[in-house]
């Protein structure tokens, strides 16, 4: 193992040391304080660099692409108006870098700064519903903006180029937040008779037991009617005393996904084997051939 692969390495140890203890802090509170992501997003994109200078030498480019990343850190993790400066000049600067033309590795680090914003926009529209959610899948993204590969040599296969880490990091994670889903229903129905492949994908919880757990109720109290309701209320507290002022017992619901524990486990499959799908292709072509 030489220098460069010893730092990747560290990089790696280090930034799962960092999800790990995120996704136990997710799992047991709901929530991981920003200081996780100042961690991931100054070390790793760092390291991104020492890797790159130890293994084919820098360029202003890459100096460039390190700021970026440095300042979209600082963006994404406080709220005061002239930090707003920083997101611009990140954003500019890792274009400015994408337009001039690069070599591959200086690309994806550049590309993985407009990535973030593409994730700032993904939360801010509810499709990543969690800001740590999208602080992970940023500065993760900064980290790694290559494939890894410690197990399995990436491709460079059209997938890989289509699906960036941190975007092939957000599949696998939705996949692996899916099948938690499918486990908590499996769990909450239990003994239930008769629920066919429902019990797959919706149950229900006694309304107490619902109050203390970390679910979503799915309904509501319209005109004094039970309804479904489509965007789940933060306020869940006041959402379950309507629901006891009408004496509802069972409440259906749907779990508070900690989804920064299936984006570790996507982390994890992503710098050890690559990105599924481009292996699942690779192995597929192989087998025709």
């Amino acid at each position: 193992m030489g220098p460069s692969d010893a730092i990747q390495l560290i990089s790696v140890l280090f930034v799962t040391a960092v999800l790990s203890i995120s996704s136990y802090m997710d799992i047991r509170y709901r929530t991981v304080p920003d200081r996780h992501w100042l961690a991931v997003g100054t070390v790793g994109p760092v390291g991104s660099f020492l890797y790159r200078a130890l293994e084919d030498g820098i360029g202003f480019d890459d100096v460039v692409v390190l700021a970026s990343c440095v300042l979209m850190t600082v963006f994404i993790l406080t709220d005061n108006g002239p930090t707003v400066v920083c997101g611009a000049v990140a954003g500019i600067s890792a274009f400015a870098v994408l337009a001039h033309g690069c070599d591959p590795y200086t690309f994806a680090g550049a590309l993985s700064v407009i990535f973030g914003f593409l994730y700032m926009v993904l939360y801010y529209f509810g499709i990543v519903r969690g800001g740590a959610d999208a602080k992970l899948l940023i500065t993760v993204g900064m980290s790694f903006p290559a494939y890894v590969g410690l197990l399995h040599t990436a491709s460079k296969g059209i997938l890989e180029v289509l699906f960036v880490p941190s975007l092939s990091m957000l599949y696998t994670g939705a996949i692996v937040a899916v099948l938690y889903c499918v486990t908590f229903f499996l769990w909450i129905n239990r003994g239930k008779k008769g629920l066919g492949l429902r019990r797959l994908v919706s149950g229900s919880l006694p309304l107490e037991k619902a109050e203390r757990s970390f679910v979503w109720a799915t309904v509501d109290i319209m005109n004094g009617v039970l309804v479904p309701i489509r965007r789940y209320e933060d306020d869940q507290g006041e959402l379950y005393r309507r629901l006891k002022a009408y004496r509802v017992e069972d409440v259906p619901v749907t779990p508070m996904v900690p989804f920064i524990l299936p984006l570790t486990i996507a982390f994890i499959i992503n710098v050890t084997v690559g990105d599924p799908l481009s292996l699942l292709d690779h192995w597929l072509s192989s087998g025709i051939g």
